[in-house]
């Protein structure tokens, strides 16, 4: 695995049409825009300037946040217990979070306190 760089659109985008449906479960639902070579293109130019520039959120520390936030499918226990396992705890459920699947669903949040 490495970091997204100039040049992934064609990839990034081939790869996201092939597993849409796989993914379709768990993704929020997407226009038809964000399948294309060049809108994928376009965000993985803008992930390298956002490295660059320094905005990237690899480093906590050195943005100096408090915590990291994330939120999962009710039902997605396996991405609940990595976030557990890296040191997430549980902080609630959020009803109609998210539009996944053609449906409004409910999360669960989790956070890690870096302080």
């Amino acid at each position: 695995m490495r970091a997204v760089r100039v040049g992934d659109g064609a990839a990034l985008a081939r790869a996201y049409r092939a597993n849409r449906e796989h993914l379709a479960p768990w993704e929020p639902s997407r226009d038809e825009t964000f399948f294309a070579d060049e809108w994928q293109e376009q965000n993985a130019q803008q992930c390298v300037a956002d490295a660059v520039a320094g905005r990237s959120t690899s480093t906590p520390g050195q943005l100096k946040l408090h915590r990291l936030q994330a939120a999962t499918l009710i039902h997605n226990t396996g991405s609940q217990a990595v976030l557990t396992a890296n040191g997430f705890e549980r902080i609630g459920h959020a009803p109609r979070y998210l539009r996944v699947a053609g449906e409004w669903q409910d999360h669960l949040l989790f956070q890690r306190l870096l302080e």
